[in-house]
């Protein structure tokens, strides 16, 4: 073949492709931030087209459980939904604790090395605490419940 080139490989990026609302209920798949779509029923990623969504969605047998239409059905959705957003949010929190605990141990570096003393005086230790709990305890509207200066 003269004149076509091995190298070119399609992209989502040039083909404009956008994910389609009713998908979400056809084919058990909902956006994820990859310009990609996530299975519901098997957590893989699959790229934006319809024809890969139906095989991967007829491959589980799907409609013979839950008939489309069916409020078993949108029942199963949310639920599976529901899971999909708890396990993302569950490294999200992680993610955010460890920023905490880094930012945090910074805190207290930076006021040892200001004041030029060991961890051992009275008022050091106060004041590296109260630094770190208000990083801790930062998204709390009553964080000055939780400790006492």
């Amino acid at each position: 073949m003269s004149g076509v080139s091995s190298k070119f490989k399609r992209k989502i990026s040039s083909e404009i492709r956008m994910f389609q609302n009713e998908w979400e209920t056809d084919y058990f798949v909902v956006p994820n931030k990859n310009n990609a779509a996530t299975c519901l029923i098997c957590r893989e990623n699959i790229i934006l087209k319809k024809l890969q969504y139906f095989a991967s969605f007829s491959s589980k047998s799907f409609d013979e459980t839950f008939p489309p239409g069916s409020s078993l059905r949108n029942e199963k959705l949310s639920i599976f939904k529901r899971v999909l957003h708890q396990q993302q949010n569950v490294m999200s929190v992680a993610l955010s604790q460890d920023s905490a605990v880094t930012k945090a141990s910074y805190e207290i570096c930076y006021i040892l090395g200001k004041h030029m003393k060991p961890f051992s005086d009275a008022e050091i230790v106060k004041e590296c605490f109260d630094n770190a709990a208000n990083i801790f305890f930062d998204k709390f509207s009553n964080k000055r419940k939780y400790y006492l200066i």
